[in-house]
């Protein structure tokens, strides 16, 4: 897609030796050295990977859905659900190749189908879900038995 220079991409890949950069995927390093913006490079691995590339909004996320599973869940995962098609749930992964994540998703809601997101989106998404949760009004429950009545002895 051209977002790099091929002078860019041997630094990353020379870069990967480097103590600083054990363990780093590729994508991680060429963010960190300022090389590629994280929405270009998430184009270019939903098209390399096959994903859908989906950002999620919490305005148009599938309510439904999303209260099957609470934030912590979504922190932990970094996963948010977005909708239903016809191939199953449309969820919106930071890293749609992260199998513990994935398998939490097909735990919860069953077939799963897996987009990438930038981690601004997931994490905007699940900030927003936490604090609707927090300003949510409290419903209080009443008993359906009847108050008991203080007898009078006169």
């Amino acid at each position: 897609m051209g977002y790099i220079r091929p002078l860019d991409l041997r630094a990353a890949l020379s870069a990967q030796k480097e103590a600083e950069f054990q363990g780093k995927r590729l994508g991680e390093i060429l963010l960190e050295k300022r090389l590629i913006q994280e929405y270009q490079l998430i184009e270019v691995l939903a098209d390399q990977l096959g994903f859908l590339h989906e950002e999620p909004s919490f305005s148009t996320i599938e309510r439904d859905l999303l209260f099957q599973v609470n934030p912590n869940w979504c922190k932990r995962f970094q996963a948010v659900t977005m909708r239903r098609d016809d191939e199953g749930v449309v969820f919106a992964f930071r890293n749609p190749l992260d199998a513990a994540a994935r398998q939490a998703a097909e735990g919860v809601f069953g077939t799963v189908v897996a987009a990438i997101s930038t981690r601004r989106a997931v994490e905007d998404a699940i900030r927003n879900y936490e604090e609707g949760r927090q300003n949510a009004p409290k419903v209080r429950w009443r008993s359906t038995r009847p108050a008991q009545r203080a007898s009078s002895t006169a």
